[in-house]
């Protein structure tokens, strides 16, 4: 009885954890590049939405690193804004 208890209580640490780390990436990161690819007056050209795949990737890799708590720090960034002079995606 009580190894069946601490396996489900491990599981349920895994999955508490993809939970948290999907919440974040909807909220910080997928909102932003939709608002970004989805904007009318930006134009992207597809060497500039290969760039943001390539940050997404890096925000990928920050989350599975030590570090994965700067992401919650006030004025982070997926990645530096796409152009000046136009409305900032959303953050």
């Amino acid at each position: 009885m009580l190894r069946d208890s601490v396996l489900v209580r491990l599981e349920c640490i895994h999955y508490e954890c993809y939970i948290h780390v999907n919440a974040l990436v909807w909220r910080l990161v997928y909102k932003e590049l939709r608002a970004v690819t989805n904007d009318q007056t930006l134009d992207l050209n597809p060497l500039e939405v290969n760039d943001l795949n390539d940050y997404l990737w890096d925000v990928g890799t920050l989350l599975t690193s030590t570090d994965a708590l700067d992401i919650l720090e006030d004025g982070w960034r997926p990645w530096p804004r796409v152009k000046d002079g136009t409305a900032a995606p959303l953050a």
